[in-house]
């Protein structure tokens, strides 16, 4: 049986993400309803070992954008973008990462802004927070 997934992107562009802020993705696969639109967040329903990946682009050619994947409101991974040059195709920098948690029944997990605040944060696919269940505790 397969456990909890989901998947998300970012519906529409985020003209500022400040420090601390959680991204609210919009989700496209959602098997177990354990990620909420609303608050951003990914709550366990089963103990175990999960894997997430996630992904934030901008198109700011000042400053790039840094994210972090926090558990409980502690920082587990981050991402950054270099800043985009005004030469490349599409004029987006993207950063991604990933991490594999254990965690428990109602830990939570979400991806915030970190480290300073960004501007011009890329929707269409771009920016994405994906989870699933490796293997149930």
């Amino acid at each position: 049986m397969a456990g909890p997934i989901f998947n998300c992107k970012l519906a529409t562009a985020l003209p500022q993400l400040k420090n601390g802020e959680t991204i609210l993705f919009e989700a496209d696969v959602n098997d177990g309803a354990l990620y909420d639109n609303k608050t951003g967040t990914f709550v366990a329903r089963l103990a175990g070992w999960y894997h997430f990946s996630f992904a934030v682009a901008t198109s700011d050619s000042y400053t790039p954008a840094a994210v972090s994947l926090q558990k409980d409101s502690i920082p587990i991974a981050h991402a950054i973008t270099d800043v985009p040059t005004k030469t490349s195709p599409l004029a987006v920098s993207q950063g991604s990462n990933q991490a594999i948690v254990f965690m428990k029944p109602g830990e939570k997990a979400k991806v915030v802004g970190y480290h300073h605040n960004a501007s011009n944060i890329v929707a269409d696919g771009f920016t994405t927070f994906t989870g699933y269940l490796l293997k149930e505790a």
